[in-house]
């Protein structure tokens, strides 16, 4: 559940971070909020790798 919200952040603010139709400061939000949501994704995905079926997998080590 927390990766498909963090999945959803990232779509939905990703567009903000570049768009010249929304102000700096709000733009200055989505970039980090971006980021943040990318960094936990990255962090699940090296704590539960998935195979290539999808499905996750215990991580080894």
């Amino acid at each position: 559940m927390q990766q498909w919200y963090l999945q959803a952040v990232v779509r939905v603010y990703g567009p903000w971070t570049t768009s010249k139709t929304i102000n700096s400061k709000e733009r200055a939000l989505a970039v980090q909020r971006v980021r943040h949501a990318s960094h936990v994704l990255a962090d699940l995905e090296a704590q539960m790798p998935r195979e290539n079926s999808g499905r996750w997998t215990a991580a080894s080590g």
